[in-house]
């Protein structure tokens, strides 16, 4: 088995860069958070807009983010979001946000959009997405949100897993890394 540690590491770092970064935006979002109203770009699409400029989220976070070998460009998360990230061109660039397309997150380890279920975002998954609920982050896919109410649900013992691709409670555990 592989020793996730270093990911894990980066993966910390990013986001408490990312913070960094941000300062009085997280104070802004969770002033406006007060649940997700079923429209999935909510509650934060009104804080960022595509083309927004960070002047340090590329010095912040260049060196931890993925590195791509066919470009200079590094991608690097808005640590609020499952669905934002800057362009950076170079480590002291100005950083333009930018968000992924609708029903994808952005994967800091890849630097890329990717399917929800493939990355474990630690902020709200709901947003971005078609889906009427998301697995809960850490509960092994046996909770899940409703993203209409910002309520959490449990499947039936006999059925004790949330297979958030198909939108059902299933006897089989999914195999992506929000479950695990």
């Amino acid at each position: 088995m592989r020793d996730s540690t270093p990911r894990t590491i980066i993966l910390g770092a990013l986001i408490l860069l990312s913070v960094q970064v941000l300062g009085d935006k997280i104070d802004e979002i969770c002033a406006k958070w007060s649940r997700n109203d079923g429209n999935s770009d909510s509650p934060n699409d009104d804080i960022f807009q595509v083309g927004d400029e960070s002047y340090d989220a590329c010095l912040l976070g260049w060196a931890s983010a993925a590195d791509h070998p066919d470009t200079i460009t590094r991608y690097i998360p808005d640590g609020i979001t499952c669905y934002g990230y800057y362009v950076c061109e170079s480590e002291s660039a100005i950083g333009i946000w930018n968000k992924c397309g609708m029903g994808t997150h952005f994967n800091p380890l890849w630097g890329k959009c990717a399917s929800p279920g493939l990355y474990r975002c630690p902020h709200n998954r709901c947003s971005n997405v078609y889906a009427s609920n998301m697995a809960v982050l850490d509960s092994g896919c046996k909770e899940y949100y409703e993203c209409s109410s910002g309520r959490k649900g449990s499947c039936p013992v006999s059925r004790p897993y949330f297979e958030e691709m198909n939108q059902e409670c299933s006897d089989v555990k999914p195999t992506y890394s929000i479950c695990h």
